[in-house]
């Protein structure tokens, strides 16, 4: 029997962190995607970038409600868990779930990854393996 699974992990910016972003002249754009889908075969990622401009210094993290400082994270249906590793690159040096300072009137560019680290087997249970990475843009 071929076992299909479905495995996806999806990012959110907070409606009001976003809004005082704009009021204050903050871009967010180029945002390429607002779901990251990772096919069930170990190793498998998947990416996502968009880009900052703010006319003010501020700090960038990236988080996930199931995610450790080092990045290792899971994804989970019910009971069920899945281990992945999160990562985050951008024009500095990004450690997960750290915040890092940004400069004003630069376009800043990301790139979340999420990859699956734990085998999927024939006992893994099938379903919908979800997590929320969060970024959190402070000035």
């Amino acid at each position: 029997m071929n076992k299909m699974m479905r495995v996806c992990t999806s990012y959110l910016l907070s409606m009001m962190c976003c809004s005082q972003l704009w009021a204050n002249g903050c871009e967010i754009s180029q945002i390429t995607s607002n779901q990251l889908e990772l096919l069930p075969e170990q190793h498998n990622s998947s990416n996502m970038a968009f880009s900052v401009k703010c006319p003010q210094p501020f700090n960038i993290s990236f988080n996930s409600h199931q995610s450790r400082s080092d990045g290792i994270s899971y994804l989970s249906s019910g009971k069920h868990k899945i281990r992945t590793k999160l990562s985050a690159q951008g024009d500095r040096h990004i450690t997960w779930a750290t915040p890092i300072s940004q400069q004003e009137n630069i376009t800043h560019h990301y790139v979340v990854t999420a990859t699956l680290i734990e085998p999927i087997t024939a006992i893994t249970p099938a379903g919908t393996y979800r997590d929320n990475i969060r970024i959190l843009i402070e000035y």
